[in-house]
């Protein structure tokens, strides 16, 4: 009786570890499919920030930026505000969101209600320039990224 026990918990104690071990490397790899799906620079930015924790040793991108927000669901897009040190008060900006958004933004306010704004923005594997003299506190680049975002269909 004692043998047949012995025997059933070593069987049972393969099997648990057999399909911990399957698990695990089944896990690995399909992070790192994920990973090497990910075509450049930009595109691993806007996972590791709005796919937090998905991908082992990816950190989010606010966390190295040393920003005070972070995207989290149900967001659609979220400004990563950088501390720059510019003695003349301008700010850097970081724009992710879903749907692969992801924008650079250099802010400055010139005087009374003029604001210059210097963006890249990465999209449809591109990256576009621009820069913008406004008169609102919220650059162009916002307001397209944010359309952008409605016109592929995400929902609020």
């Amino acid at each position: 009786m004692n043998h047949k026990f012995s025997k059933y918990f070593f069987i049972i104690v393969i099997i648990v570890t057999s399909s911990f071990l399957i698990f695990k490397v089944f896990n690995y790899y399909s992070q790192k499919i994920k990973y090497n799906s990910l075509e450049n620079v930009f595109l691993e930015m806007n996972y590791a920030e709005v796919y937090s924790g998905a991908l082992k040793g990816l950190p989010d991108l606010s966390t190295v930026l040393g920003s005070s927000q972070s995207f989290r669901e149900p967001d659609r897009i979220t400004e990563l505000p950088v501390l720059v040190n510019d003695p003349d008060g301008g700010e850097v900006s970081i724009f992710v969101g879903l749907e692969q958004a992801f924008s650079i933004e250099y802010s400055k306010k010139l005087g009374n209600d003029t604001y210059l704004y210097i963006d890249y923005e990465y999209r449809d594997k591109k990256l576009l320039g621009s820069i913008e003299i406004s008169n609102s506190n919220s650059s162009l680049v916002w307001a397209k990224s944010d359309y952008w975002i409605d016109k592929k269909g995400v929902k609020r």
